[in-house]
This record gives C-alpha cells, sequence and structure tokens, in this order.
C-alpha cells in the first residue's frame, strides 16, 4: 500500500484542530515590481549561518547580477521562530520490509527524540489511511498513532504495468493544499526513485514556490544510488531542499525539514520591467535564479527559478471550500475530525461486470442519533465515493457519487450501533482496468425530521479515508483474485441494498479485530481466464515474517491461527494455475488484528 508521508497521521478527536483559514500573503512573492525567494545558508559542518546582511549575498536571475532591495531573516536572535510545519509523503506500494522497518524507525525516533516544539506533523500513505489521521497535529500521541496506523505486505500482487511517475499527480495536489496554510512549510516525500525530465518537475517546483513549501526527497530504498535524473532529486534541488540518496537519511530530512520552517533567510528583488512580459502564442518563460553566498564557504539552498506568472495562490485549492463533504474526498489535509477505516476490494458479476465493495467502518461519534416516540434510535449518514486514477496516463475522473443512509434501529442493536459505530457497504461500478485510489468520505446528518440536538447537518463531524486498489483486466489475464473476506462466527448476510449497514464489531470483515483463540474464517474467489485447477499457497506474516503458513489452501476455509499471540498480522493468498501456455499468477493480501 502507499503511505504518503505528507506526514497524514491520526488526531484523537478532543485534540483535532479546526482548519486554519486560507493564507491572505504567501511569504514569498513574484509580482512585477517585487520577487521574493527564501533561502537557507549553513557552514561546512552543517550548521545555519546566522546573522548574515544582504551584502553577504548575491542574486543572479538568467544569469545577470540583480540589486537586493529586501532582507530579512527569520528565527534568529531572540525573535520567536515560526513552529514548523512538515508534511510527510510516504509512497508505501512497492516497499522492502528493510526499507519498510527503517521508514517506521526513522520516524517513530524523530517524534520520540527529534521532534522541535510546537511542530506541527501530517503524515500520509499512499497505499491506505484514515483522513483523522492525516490531518496537522502537534500532539506526539496522534502522531504515533499514525505510524502504527502502517503496516507492510509484499507488493507482488500490486505490481502491475503503469508509469513510474504517479506519485506526481499526487503532488501536485498536496504543495497546492499546502498554499492554504500560513508560512513556510516542509514537505519530505520518502518514495522509489522514478526518473523524469527537469521540465515535468518544475511545474511542481514553481507551484512550491508559489505555496512556499520546500521539498525535500528520501530514495526508499536502503542501498545508496545514483540521484541522476531523479524525481524527487530534481524537485529538492528546485525548490532548495536537499535529496539523501538512501533510506540512511531519512531521520536527516526530517531535522532539516523542521529547520528550514523555523529558520530561513527572505532575499527580494526588482526582477526587471520584462520578467512577466511572456509572448502569448509561446510557452510560459522560465527564469532561472542563483543566490550564493559570497563566502566561499557557505553554502546556500535556495530556490531555482520561477514562471514569467505574477502572483502567489494557487486557484481553486485554498480549502475548506463550500461543500465540506467533497473537500474530505478530495482533500488530503482538510479531511475530517472522525475516524473512518476503508476496507475495498475488487469483485466481478457476470452481468456487472468489475466494480468495487467498499466496507466503511464509521465511529460512533460520527453518527448523530436521535430518539422517536417508540423508544428507537434514528440517524442518517451521507457517504460519499470517488475512484481516482493513479496513472497519469488515464483520464481525470472527477465523479463523485454520493447517496444518504438512513438508520433505523432498536434494543440491543441500537446500543451496539452506538457504541462501536456501523459498517455501511457500498459498491461502484470501474469501466477501466488500472491502479486506482478509492476514496470515501461519511458526514453524520440530521435524520427527517430534523433532530433536535441543536446540530445543523453543516456543522456535523465529518470523516474520510483512502485505499489503494488494482482492478486487473480479466480479458487478458489468465488469473486473478477478488479481495479477500475475514471474518469470525457466522459470515455477515449479503448485501440486500446499496447502501446497507450493520453494527461494527470486532469480527467483522470491515474491522478485523479478533478475539485469540477465535477461528477466523477467510474466502476469496478466483477470476480470468480458461477453468483450471487453482493451487494457492496461504502465508501469515507477522512484521514481515512468516509466523504460519498452508501450502495447499481452499479459496474457502479457516486461517491456521491457533496459537497465534495478540499483535499485527498480514494474510497472504497466493495463487496459481496452468491455464494458457504460461500459467496464471495473481496475489492478494490484507491486514488484521488478534487481541
Amino acid at each position: 500500500m502507499r503511505c504518503s508521508l505528507w506526514v497524514l497521521p491520526m488526531v484523537i478527536l478532543s485534540q483535532a484542530r479546526p482548519a486554519e483559514p486560507p493564507v491572505k500573503e504567501s511569504v514569498l512573492r513574484f509580482d512585477l515590481g517585487l520577487v521574493r525567494m527564501d533561502a537557507v545558508a549553513t557552514g561546512r559542518d552543517g550548521r545555519r549561518a546566522e546573522g548574515l546582511a544582504a551584502a553577504d549575498f548575491e542574486v543572479l536571475q538568467d544569469g545577470k547580477r540583480q540589486k537586493i532591495t529586501q532582507f530579512s531573516y527569520t528565527g534568529g536572535g531572540d525573535q520567536p521562530k515560526p513552529a514548523p510545519r512538515i508534511a510527510i509523503v510516504v509512497d508505501d506500494i512497492d516497499l522492502s520490509l528493510d526499507d519498510y522497518t527503517a521508514i517506521r524507525g526513522a520516524l517513530a525516533r524523530f517524534v520520540d527524540q527529534e521532534l522541535p516544539p510546537a511542530t506541527s506533523l501530517s503524515l500520509v500513505c499512499t497505499s491506505h489511511g484514515s483522513g483523522a489521521l492525516r490531518r496537522f497535529t502537534a500532539d506526539p500521541q496522534s502522531m504515533h498513532r499514525a505510524i502504527d496506523d502502517m503496516y507492510w505486505r509484499p507488493a507482488g500482487g500490486l505490481r502491475i504495468a503503469f508509469p513510474e511517475m504517479s506519485l506526481l499527480r499526487d503532488l501536485g495536489n498536496i504543495v497546492a493544499e499546502l498554499g492554504a496554510f500560513p508560512g513556510r512549510k516542509s514537505l519530505v516525500v520518502i518514495a522509489p526513485r522514478a526518473n523524469t525530465q527537469m521540465t515535468d518537475a518544475r511545474g511542481i517546483a514553481d507551484m512550491a514556490a508559489r505555496a512556499s513549501v520546500t521539498i525535500h526527497g528520501v530514495d526508499a530504498q536502503t542501498r545508496a544510488r545514483s540521484a541522476a535524473g531523479d524525481t524527487l532529486g530534481l524537485l529538492a534541488s528546485a525548490t532548495g531542499g536537499r535529496f539523501h540518496k538512501s533510506l540512511s537519511g531519512a531521520l536527516d530530512a526530517l531535522r532539516e525539514a523542521a529547520l528550514d520552517s523555523s529558520a530561513y533567510y527572505l532575499i527580494g528583488w526588482n526582477p526587471g520591467a520584462d520578467a512577466f512580459r511572456g509572448d502569448p502564442k509561446s510557452e510560459t518563460q522560465y527564469h532561472r535564479v542563483q543566490i550564493r553566498a559570497r563566502d566561499n564557504s557557505l553554502h546556500v539552498r535556495a530556490r531555482d527559478g520561477f514562471f514569467s506568472r505574477t502572483g502567489a495562490a494557487i486557484p481553486g485549492r485554498l480549502l475548506p471550500g463550500p461543500d465540506p463533504v467533497r473537500d474530505a474526498l478530495e482533500s488530503t489535509f482538510h479531511s475530517g475530525e472522525i475516524e473512518v477505516r476503508l476496507t475495498a476490494d475488487f469483485q466481478r458479476q457476470e452481468a456487472a461486470g468489475s466494480y468495487v465493495t467498499s466496507l466503511v467502518h464509521i465511529a460512533p461519534q460520527g453518527v448523530r442519533f436521535s430518539p422517536d416516540k417508540e423508544g428507537c434510535w434514528s440517524a442518517r449518514v451521507e457517504i460519499a465515493r470517488a475512484i481516482r486514477a493513479v496513472d497519469p496516463g488515464m483520464p481525470l475522473n472527477d465523479r463523485v457519487n454520493s447517496q444518504p443512509l438512513d438508520i433505523h434501529s432498536c434494543g440491543k442493536e441500537a446500543e451496539r450501533l452506538m457504541a462501536d459505530g456501523l459498517v455501511a457497504a457500498v459498491e461502484d461500478r470501474v469501466p477501466t482496468p488500472g491502479a486506482y485510489q478509492v476514496r470515501v468520505a461519511v458526514r453524520g446528518a440530521a435524520p427527517e425530521p430534523a433532530s433536535s440536538d441543536g446540530h445543523s447537518a453543516a456543522t456535523r463531524p465529518i470523516g474520510s479515508a483512502a485505499q489503494f486498489l488494482v482492478i486487473p483486466d480479466l480479458k487478458t489475464a489468465a488469473l486473478a483474485l477478488s479481495g479477500i473476506a475475514l471474518w469470525s462466527g457466522e459470515a455477515p448476510a449479503p448485501a440486500t441494498a446499496d447502501p446497507v449497514y450493520r453494527a461494527a464489531e470486532g469480527a467483522d470483515p470491515a474491522v478485523r479485530r479478533f478475539a485469540e483463540g477465535t477461528p477466523i474464517h477467510y474466502s476469496v474467489r478466483a477470476l480470468g481466464g480458461a477453468p483450471a485447477p487453482v493451487s494457492v499457497l496461504l502465508r501469515i506474516l507477522r512484521e514481515g515474517h512468516e509466523v504460519a503458513v498452508l501450502p495447499a489452501a481452499p479459496l474457502t476455509g479457516k486461517l491456521p491461527a491457533a496459537g497465534l499471540p495478540r499483535g499485527e498480522y498480514v494474510l497472504g493468498l497466493i495463487a496459481s494455475s496452468q491455464a494458457g501456455r504460461k500459467g496464471g499468477h495473481a496475489e492478494q493480501w490484507i491486514d488484521f488484528q488478534i487481541r
């Protein structure tokens, strides 16, 4: 799964912070009479160089020296340092166990030992996550909850043919959204390397400049490699950040991101009368900028240029907007305060074709119940879904499906709903095979008639979640597996409506928290080419190590979980068949907990 460390950690409800208002003026400026950029100066020992004056720097624009007309230093001397704001994005869909372990270790150490006071973090994994865990927080406990929500699984079932630069689309959206927060921000991206050209990265780099965002990149591999042509290296160089060639530099990147957000120079100059007079018939001109220290013993990190268009704001991305549900669905950082857990699976029916079944576990704080005259309870929940293509080669689909879910319950079932929350099941068609991010957003709405609790629908709590999902091409695949269902006790009744709901229980396929010693059932369907005998290898992993195995498992059966201690696990079903000349191979993985 992909974990975008735009640090998207979980936030405890009582400590959730309201969204901050959009920025009225960016730290950086790109106007007719003034261009103002940030810069960090360090000595040979890597320490920040403070106390420098404008005369200690020189600025070149397109190779021509410029006169510095504005100069200041933020965070020096006795002045209060700005509280660092750091978004961490971890692209965790295709990581080795060693790389995953190194990333989690660096994050935990940074929070426990290196975190500057009042630092606000958000942790985002591209593979999955609850929006409540992605909100910016300064609470270490909430940060650890976000780290604990990460889990590793083998990537074999996720390796499909789509361009390496699939992360760039997400990066552009994240950078634009960070522009809505005040001050200078740092973005730490931990991802496998992907090659691109500088022209491809400059668009995001220019967005980052106008949003006052510095990007630091870390190659998500334990072995150091050449950074030539690497996208993250190009983005870091273009935005004044640093690129680390291996995961051994992850902790350094987090430290630098915190320091860069709280101590930096602002250097301004007049760009010249022609700097923003572009030819409408040609591409927008890019102005190269070099900011250097006159003392050769000092190193300066600064942005490498800007496009010839004025303004710092990024239109249409200053969230939140007028539709809170859609904002939560599309946003990374304004994505709701209630905890929502998403289990999205690929399914197939001959009549309906390929579709996604989403089990949405909504925490009890997300549902407002009102009593009726019969002594029962009623509530209404709005559920919005979107399926976004990850592959930039696929067309954007901004379609959003939204439906109300009316809940009416009595007696013990009502008590369970109000104590443990509910599970809603919804289905959505997927017309084209490929890599997708499934997103859901929920909002508690007043039942009809309006409830008497004094809350309007617009002020009711919102939550969201996302999950990476691959839809195989069954026309060419010799073998594919549907999503895995895990449960204990009786299997949940099949859905008879869309959406449908039930009380959330730990043994439900949407929750997957099983009591120690309880029998755990599993089920998966084999799909794809010509019918043929299918053999299935069942593996149970804990912290990446195999703890149980069935070499010849049925498609539906019980897990060999007897004797497994409490903890977090991942189940894998690896299927193979002899259909066709080359046969077929398919994998599915899912996490669960024994407690």
